[in-house]
């Protein structure tokens, strides 16, 4: 079994164990198997407005990173070959809660985000002009598509978003017919126990659906060739992002079962030993029978030639 194949298969289910894709499919070629403009430029990118300020990076060692005089820090990808570095940041990361999708994005978020793009470091003045440049339709329009209430004037908008963000919209668009997806989008009101609006959420599930229905090498499939067994398969749905942290950053030490979610009394934090699942990892691919044509005993190294 190819080893490759065994690693891209645990990392997207620790992806997609994230996100609520329906698991009653078929898999095939009934779906197209591509990434949408709408998705790449425009909806995944709410996650820039929960990144949170950092008003204790002066602190920790974070600081010589994430330091506001020094963000070219960002950008630099040899920090990450440091333990010292790496494991700061995903602690940091894992510890400290994310933000809320909202329109509001703090002054860190466009002074530590690195170099300048097109002569601003505003990320959301960039992915509104990444919007406009790729032909990417009104909010209205993607509301309509998604088959959610149609907004016809800002009065539609009540209960849809804030008050004070639709006074606020009133000052900047002439028409609904104006207001850019990544504005409306977040600046929709989300319900409890889900992270993006209604609009955004139609826009992730359709992309992420297709992924997974459209590929015929999906790792949970059958029409591939030598597709994966059921206890393989089961082991592979034993990998977390905690597991993998835990094997990749020495000095982690601990980390909360579910690394996305706040610790809390039902997720708390265990030592890295918790998650030592690789174990007999191995045991499942081993091969009940010998191949063909090969004796691994009496293989001669010293006649083996390049």
């Amino acid at each position: 079994m190819n080893t490759m194949k065994v690693m891209i298969s645990e990392l997207t289910q620790v992806h997609f164990k994230q996100i609520k894709v329906s698991q009653k499919s078929n898999f095939g070629f009934d779906f197209f198997l591509d990434v949408s403009n709408v998705f790449a430029s425009t909806a995944s990118q709410f996650r820039l407005s929960m990144i949170q300020g950092c008003d204790d990076c002066n602190q920790t060692i974070i600081s010589e990173i994430f330091n506001k005089t020094n963000t070219t820090n960002l950008v630099n990808p040899f920090l990450s070959e440091t333990s010292e570095y790496s494991d700061s940041i995903i602690r940091r990361l894992a510890f400290n809660p994310a933000g809320t999708v909202d329109v509001t994005f703090t002054l860190d978020q466009m002074k530590t985000q690195g170099q300048l793009i097109h002569g601003t470091n505003d990320l959301a003045a960039i992915v509104i002009q990444r919007g406009r440049d790729h032909g990417i339709s009104s909010y209205p329009s993607w509301r309509k598509v998604c088959g959610l209430k149609i907004i016809q004037n800002f009065t539609d908008l009540q209960g849809i978003w804030e008050e004070e963000t639709i006074l606020d919209a009133q000052k900047i668009y002439k028409s609904v017919d104006d207001i850019d997806l990544y504005v409306g989008g977040l600046a929709e009101k989300i319900e409890s126990g889900v992270i993006v609006g209604p609009t955004f959420g139609c826009i992730l599930a359709d992309q992420y659906s297709r992924i997974r229905k459209g590929d015929r090498f999906w790792y949970e499939g059958n029409i591939q060739i030598k597709p994966f067994t059921q206890v393989q398969l089961n082991f592979i749905k034993t990998v977390t992002i905690a597991s993998i942290f835990c094997q990749i950053f020495e000095s982690l030490g601990a980390i909360q079962g579910q690394v996305l979610k706040q610790i809390s009394y039902e997720n708390p934090i265990l030592p890295c030993s918790s998650y030592n699942i690789h174990q007999n990892f191995l045991v499942a691919w081993k091969e009940t029978k010998p191949i063909p044509g090969i004796e691994i005993e009496n293989i001669n190294i010293d006649n083996l030639t390049t």
